[in-house]
């Protein structure tokens, strides 16, 4: 393909990924060519990562998915459930995805795939039908065969099929061979990119970092002008230019005194201050953003907010669980039963996350949980001794329930038996009071 015809495609690949309408000579086309934003900073998967509120989204997003164990259950035909320890993809998934990673290291994985990218890959190897090992790849990106863009053995018309570099050179892999768990957004083949989408704001914020740093390593003076009474030859403005910032650039110089020569006159370039020109309140409104784009409360990414207390912190995390993490969640078992389970095994097994994995650290939270299983009855003592890591206790196995929870039957049958007792206990004594009588 030709660079004409490849430059004519990106405007089309830009589209669905939510960008504007751009022409091949647009300025909007170079800048998403080459990463670039208004705020003349780069933005790519690594540079974003300088950023503290995106690394720390992503950071909460990929440790948190990464820390809540999966495991693969089984249908039974009365409609529970149960732990399928010995179904052949549980190990893979729950033990030992690859040969490199832990099972919570392969989720951390695939989760910055999607916070980055907006899709997370993973090679498929197989022995024989099933699956052997998935490792996460990236800079991966799907297509669809379309005449002759794909000679790849094994990828029909019509196939999707996904490209990667492999040490520069284009691999084509079809849909067996990678299990994509596809992001949000509206094209069947890929997510949109939450960097693309955020690249404005990440932009902003890397060009506010540098900023700061060169306002302090100047001593914290703004830029000035040294203004002569005369014209400066080409050598002779470099030869000034360069005896000035020796002379006054550089945290080494701040607040010394400077000695101007020759009729030289410094100005000021710009008397603004950072508190007129509302520097922490625009860095603090960066952090915001980025929260709002990963949808991640404030107060995780250490921005406490003003008025914020205990009891809207503790709502905050509730819904962080509820609309940030659940979104991920079924997208990965969603994906798992219909990538990596044969068919044929869809309707008895699936994937499900663990989320007494959050209460791990929490031990009132899980004293709760514990104390209404048992009072409740779905829970014994000795399944809350198993989720403790605690050996088995005989006579625990029984199942208990608070008495003021029982049915209005078992109530009536009760209150008629006291009722009976009574009635009897009292004939019994009034007739060994007659026996014992003069």
């Amino acid at each position: 393909m030709g660079i004409l015809s490849k430059l004519a495609r990106r405007p089309q690949a830009a589209a669905q990924q939510g960008s504007a309408a751009m022409t091949p000579m647009s300025s909007e086309l170079i800048k998403w060519l080459s990463g670039h934003t208004s705020s003349g900073k780069a933005v790519n998967e690594k540079t974003m990562l300088g950023v503290s509120a995106a690394w720390c989204c992503r950071r909460i997003l990929s440790e948190s998915i990464g820390m809540l164990p999966w495991a693969i259950f089984k249908k039974e035909p009365n409609g529970n459930a149960e732990k399928a320890d010995d179904y052949w993809l549980h190990d893979i998934l729950a033990l030992s995805p690859n040969r490199d990673q832990t099972s919570p290291e392969f989720r951390e994985s695939k989760t910055m795939g999607l916070t980055g990218e907006g899709n997370a890959y993973s090679l498929i190897e197989k022995i024989g039908r099933r699956i052997s090992s998935l490792t996460p790849i990236f800079g991966v990106k799907a297509h669809r065969k379309d005449g002759g863009n794909t000679n790849a053995p094994g990828i029909s018309e019509g196939d999707v099929f996904f490209r990667f570099n492999d040490r520069g050179r284009p691999i084509d892999l079809p849909r067996d061979k990678v299990w994509q768990v596809k992001g949000w957004g509206p094209s069947l083949l890929e997510g949109l990119s939450p960097i693309m989408a955020a690249r404005e704001a990440l932009g902003g914020a890397l060009a506010q970092e540098e900023f700061a740093n060169r306002f302090f390593a100047q001593g914290g003076f703004p830029a000035g002008t040294v203004s002569y009474p005369g014209w400066l030859t080409k050598e002779q403005k470099v030869e000034a230019q360069e005896a000035l910032q020796k002379m006054v650039g550089g945290l080494g110089n701040a607040h010394q005194i400077a000695l101007f020569q020759g009729g030289m006159k410094p100005e000021p370039w710009n008397t603004m201050n950072l508190e007129e020109m509302q520097f922490i309140i625009a860095r603090r409104f960066s952090v915001l953003e980025i929260c709002r784009f990963y949808r991640v409360p404030p107060h995780m990414v250490a921005e406490l907010e003003k008025g914020a207390s205990y009891a809207s912190i503790e709502q905050m995390s509730q819904e962080f669980v509820m609309f940030t993490l659940m979104p991920y969640l079924t997208r990965f078992e969603a994906s798992v039963s219909k990538w990596l389970i044969p068919a044929e095994d869809r309707r008895r097994y699936f994937l499900r996350f663990n989320f007494e994995g959050l209460l791990r650290a929490d031990s009132k939270g899980r004293a709760e949980m514990y104390a209404s299983g048992v009072q409740n009855g779905w829970l014994n003592r000795n399944e809350v001794r198993a989720k403790e890591n605690m050996n088995r206790v005989e006579g625990l196995d029984g199942f208990t329930a608070q008495t003021n929870l029982a049915s209005v039957e078992k109530i009536v049958e009760g209150a008629v038996g006291k009722a009976v007792d009574k009635a009897f206990a009292r004939i019994l004594a009034a007739r060994e009071m007659e026996r014992v009588s003069p």
